[in-house]
Protein backbone atom coordinates (compact mmCIF):
# COMPACT_ATOMS: atom_id res chain seq x y z
CA UNK A 1 0.00 0.00 0.00
CA UNK A 2 2.84 2.44 0.89
CA UNK A 3 4.23 2.26 -2.66
CA UNK A 4 0.83 2.82 -4.25
CA UNK A 5 0.05 5.80 -2.02
CA UNK A 6 3.43 7.34 -2.79
CA UNK A 7 2.68 6.91 -6.50
CA UNK A 8 -0.65 8.66 -6.02
CA UNK A 9 1.02 11.43 -4.02
CA UNK A 10 3.62 11.96 -6.75
CA UNK A 11 1.03 11.92 -9.52
CA UNK A 12 -1.10 14.59 -7.88
CA UNK A 13 1.63 16.63 -6.20
CA UNK A 14 1.63 19.38 -8.81
CA UNK A 15 -2.01 20.09 -8.11
CA UNK A 16 -1.79 20.28 -4.32
CA UNK A 17 0.85 22.96 -3.70
CA UNK A 18 -0.83 26.00 -2.10
CA UNK A 19 0.47 29.26 -3.56
CA UNK A 20 0.51 31.17 -0.28
CA UNK A 21 1.92 28.50 2.00
CA UNK A 22 3.96 29.92 4.89
CA UNK A 23 7.73 29.74 4.59
CA UNK A 24 10.23 27.79 6.65
CA UNK A 25 10.45 30.52 9.30
CA UNK A 26 6.71 30.95 9.65
CA UNK A 27 5.31 31.06 13.18
CA UNK A 28 2.75 28.68 14.63
CA UNK A 29 0.21 31.50 14.47
CA UNK A 30 0.87 32.02 10.75
CA UNK A 31 0.43 28.31 10.09
CA UNK A 32 -2.77 28.28 12.10
CA UNK A 33 -4.15 31.21 10.09
CA UNK A 34 -3.12 29.55 6.85
CA UNK A 35 -4.83 26.27 7.78
CA UNK A 36 -7.98 28.11 8.78
CA UNK A 37 -8.06 30.04 5.50
CA UNK A 38 -7.59 26.85 3.47
CA UNK A 39 -10.03 24.62 5.39
CA UNK A 40 -7.23 22.52 6.88
CA UNK A 41 -7.97 20.99 10.32
CA UNK A 42 -5.53 21.49 13.17
CA UNK A 43 -5.17 17.82 14.17
CA UNK A 44 -4.43 14.61 12.26
CA UNK A 45 -7.61 12.93 13.55
CA UNK A 46 -9.77 15.79 12.31
CA UNK A 47 -7.84 15.85 9.04
CA UNK A 48 -8.56 12.15 8.41
CA UNK A 49 -12.24 12.65 9.26
CA UNK A 50 -12.39 15.47 6.72
CA UNK A 51 -11.18 13.24 3.87
CA UNK A 52 -14.28 12.56 1.77
CA UNK A 53 -13.90 10.12 -1.12
CA UNK A 54 -16.11 10.25 -4.23
CA UNK A 55 -18.96 7.83 -4.89
CA UNK A 56 -19.47 7.29 -1.14
CA UNK A 57 -16.33 5.19 -0.93
CA UNK A 58 -14.75 4.85 2.50
CA UNK A 59 -11.21 4.22 3.68
CA UNK A 60 -10.75 0.56 4.64
CA UNK A 61 -9.78 -0.30 8.20
CA UNK A 62 -6.49 -1.84 7.04
CA UNK A 63 -5.61 1.38 5.21
CA UNK A 64 -6.45 3.84 8.00
CA UNK A 65 -3.06 3.75 9.82
CA UNK A 66 -1.13 4.55 6.64
CA UNK A 67 -3.63 7.20 5.55
CA UNK A 68 -3.23 8.77 8.99
CA UNK A 69 0.56 8.77 8.57
CA UNK A 70 0.29 10.48 5.18
CA UNK A 71 -2.29 12.87 6.59
CA UNK A 72 0.22 13.95 9.22
CA UNK A 73 2.70 14.76 6.46
CA UNK A 74 0.00 16.52 4.45
CA UNK A 75 -0.91 18.62 7.48
CA UNK A 76 2.70 19.74 7.89
CA UNK A 77 2.93 20.62 4.20
CA UNK A 78 -0.28 22.61 4.16
CA UNK A 79 -2.26 20.22 1.96
CA UNK A 80 -6.00 20.33 2.56
CA UNK A 81 -8.24 17.24 3.03
CA UNK A 82 -9.88 17.67 -0.38
CA UNK A 83 -6.52 17.32 -2.12
CA UNK A 84 -5.60 14.42 0.15
CA UNK A 85 -8.88 12.77 -0.81
CA UNK A 86 -7.77 12.93 -4.46
CA UNK A 87 -4.54 11.16 -3.57
CA UNK A 88 -6.34 8.46 -1.58
CA UNK A 89 -8.82 7.95 -4.40
CA UNK A 90 -5.95 7.67 -6.87
CA UNK A 91 -4.30 5.16 -4.55
CA UNK A 92 -7.41 2.96 -4.67
CA UNK A 93 -7.48 3.24 -8.46
CA UNK A 94 -3.85 2.08 -8.61
CA UNK A 95 -4.61 -0.77 -6.19
CA UNK A 96 -7.56 -1.95 -8.26
CA UNK A 97 -5.46 -1.91 -11.41
CA UNK A 98 -2.68 -3.88 -9.70
CA UNK A 99 -5.16 -6.42 -8.32
CA UNK A 100 -6.73 -6.91 -11.75
CA UNK A 101 -3.30 -7.46 -13.30
CA UNK A 102 -2.36 -9.94 -10.56
CA UNK A 103 -5.63 -11.85 -10.98
CA UNK A 104 -4.98 -12.13 -14.72
CA UNK A 105 -1.44 -13.40 -14.14
CA UNK A 106 -2.69 -15.88 -11.54
CA UNK A 107 -5.28 -17.23 -13.96
CA UNK A 108 -2.77 -17.65 -16.78
CA UNK A 109 -0.20 -19.34 -14.52
CA UNK A 110 -2.79 -21.71 -13.01
CA UNK A 111 -4.23 -22.67 -16.39
CA UNK A 112 -0.80 -23.40 -17.87
CA UNK A 113 0.47 -25.43 -14.92
CA UNK A 114 -2.67 -27.39 -14.08
CA UNK A 115 -3.31 -28.17 -17.74
CA UNK A 116 0.10 -29.83 -17.86
CA UNK A 117 -0.73 -31.88 -14.76
CA UNK A 118 -4.14 -32.89 -16.13
CA UNK A 119 -2.46 -34.13 -19.28
CA UNK A 120 0.15 -36.03 -17.28
CA UNK A 121 -2.20 -37.57 -14.69
CA UNK A 122 -5.30 -38.01 -16.83
CA UNK A 123 -8.21 -39.45 -14.85
CA UNK A 124 -6.13 -39.48 -11.65
CA UNK A 125 -5.77 -35.68 -11.59
CA UNK A 126 -8.62 -34.91 -9.18
CA UNK A 127 -7.79 -37.82 -6.87
CA UNK A 128 -4.12 -36.82 -6.76
CA UNK A 129 -4.99 -33.22 -5.92
CA UNK A 130 -7.43 -34.33 -3.21
CA UNK A 131 -4.84 -36.65 -1.68
CA UNK A 132 -2.80 -33.68 -0.46
CA UNK A 133 -5.37 -32.18 1.90
CA UNK A 134 -5.46 -35.03 4.48
CA UNK A 135 -1.64 -35.11 4.45
CA UNK A 136 -1.49 -31.48 5.61
CA UNK A 137 -4.60 -31.53 7.79
CA UNK A 138 -3.05 -34.32 9.86
CA UNK A 139 -0.73 -31.57 11.13
CA UNK A 140 -3.16 -28.62 11.18
CA UNK A 141 -6.63 -28.13 9.72
CA UNK A 142 -5.74 -24.80 8.12
CA UNK A 143 -2.24 -25.72 6.90
CA UNK A 144 -3.24 -26.90 3.41
CA UNK A 145 -5.26 -23.80 2.49
CA UNK A 146 -2.73 -21.42 4.04
CA UNK A 147 0.20 -23.02 2.24
CA UNK A 148 -1.41 -23.51 -1.15
CA UNK A 149 -2.85 -20.01 -1.09
CA UNK A 150 0.54 -18.49 -0.29
CA UNK A 151 2.94 -17.03 -2.83
CA UNK A 152 6.48 -17.84 -3.90
CA UNK A 153 9.26 -15.27 -4.21
CA UNK A 154 8.28 -14.69 -7.86
CA UNK A 155 4.73 -13.79 -6.83
CA UNK A 156 3.03 -16.94 -8.15
CA UNK A 157 0.76 -19.06 -5.96
CA UNK A 158 2.23 -22.15 -4.32
CA UNK A 159 -0.82 -24.28 -5.11
CA UNK A 160 -0.66 -23.44 -8.82
CA UNK A 161 2.97 -24.52 -9.29
CA UNK A 162 3.03 -27.90 -11.06
CA UNK A 163 6.38 -28.99 -9.60
CA UNK A 164 5.33 -28.18 -6.04
CA UNK A 165 1.99 -29.93 -6.47
CA UNK A 166 3.73 -33.04 -7.85
CA UNK A 167 6.18 -32.99 -4.94
CA UNK A 168 3.46 -32.88 -2.29
CA UNK A 169 1.27 -35.43 -4.07
CA UNK A 170 4.24 -37.81 -4.04
CA UNK A 171 4.74 -37.10 -0.33
CA UNK A 172 1.08 -37.66 0.49
CA UNK A 173 0.91 -40.92 -1.47
CA UNK A 174 4.10 -42.17 0.17
CA UNK A 175 2.46 -41.50 3.54
CA UNK A 176 -0.90 -42.96 2.49
CA UNK A 177 -0.71 -45.13 -0.68
CA UNK A 178 -4.49 -45.53 -0.79
CA UNK A 179 -5.25 -41.82 -0.57
CA UNK A 180 -6.47 -41.66 -4.17
CA UNK A 181 -8.66 -44.76 -3.81
CA UNK A 182 -10.49 -44.43 -0.49
CA UNK A 183 -10.73 -41.57 2.03
CA UNK A 184 -8.07 -41.38 4.70
CA UNK A 185 -9.06 -42.97 7.99
CA UNK A 186 -8.34 -45.67 10.50
CA UNK A 187 -10.32 -48.33 8.57
CA UNK A 188 -8.88 -47.89 5.08
CA UNK A 189 -7.88 -51.55 4.73
CA UNK A 190 -11.25 -52.73 5.99
CA UNK A 191 -13.04 -50.37 3.59
CA UNK A 192 -10.98 -51.63 0.67
CA UNK A 193 -11.54 -55.29 1.57
CA UNK A 194 -15.29 -54.76 1.86
CA UNK A 195 -15.46 -53.10 -1.56
CA UNK A 196 -13.27 -55.82 -3.11
CA UNK A 197 -15.56 -58.55 -1.77
CA UNK A 198 -18.61 -56.81 -3.23
CA UNK A 199 -16.93 -56.39 -6.62
CA UNK A 200 -15.72 -60.00 -6.70
CA UNK A 201 -19.21 -61.23 -5.80
CA UNK A 202 -20.66 -59.24 -8.66
CA UNK A 203 -17.97 -60.55 -11.02
CA UNK A 204 -18.82 -64.11 -9.95
CA UNK A 205 -22.62 -63.83 -9.97
CA UNK A 206 -23.16 -61.62 -13.02
CA UNK A 207 -20.18 -62.19 -15.29
CA UNK A 208 -21.81 -60.90 -18.47
CA UNK A 209 -22.67 -57.51 -17.00
CA UNK A 210 -19.36 -57.36 -15.14
CA UNK A 211 -17.19 -57.76 -18.21
CA UNK A 212 -19.10 -54.98 -19.94
CA UNK A 213 -18.50 -52.62 -17.02
CA UNK A 214 -15.02 -51.21 -17.69
CA UNK A 215 -15.15 -48.54 -14.93
CA UNK A 216 -15.95 -51.22 -12.33
CA UNK A 217 -13.05 -53.35 -13.57
CA UNK A 218 -10.67 -50.40 -13.37
CA UNK A 219 -11.94 -49.58 -9.90
CA UNK A 220 -11.31 -53.14 -8.72
CA UNK A 221 -7.78 -53.04 -10.10
CA UNK A 222 -7.08 -49.84 -8.15
CA UNK A 223 -8.49 -51.46 -5.02
CA UNK A 224 -6.15 -54.42 -5.45
CA UNK A 225 -3.18 -52.08 -5.90
CA UNK A 226 -4.12 -49.99 -2.87
CA UNK A 227 -4.58 -53.12 -0.76
CA UNK A 228 -1.15 -54.39 -1.75
CA UNK A 229 0.52 -51.06 -0.99
CA UNK A 230 -1.12 -50.75 2.41
CA UNK A 231 -0.35 -54.30 3.50
CA UNK A 232 3.27 -54.06 2.36
CA UNK A 233 3.86 -50.63 3.90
Amino acid sequence: MFKSLREAEKKLSEGVKPKTKPGEKATAEEWSEYRKANNIPETVDDFVKAIVLPDKRVIGDDDKPLVAAFSERALKKGINPADMAEMVDEYYAIQEEQQAQLAEKDSEFKTTNLSALKEEWGGDFKANINSMRPYFEAVDQSLFDNLMGGRLSDGTKVGDNANIVKFFVAKSLAENPAATVVPAGANQIETIQTEIKAAEARMRDDRTAWFKDKPAQERLQKLYEAQEKLTSK
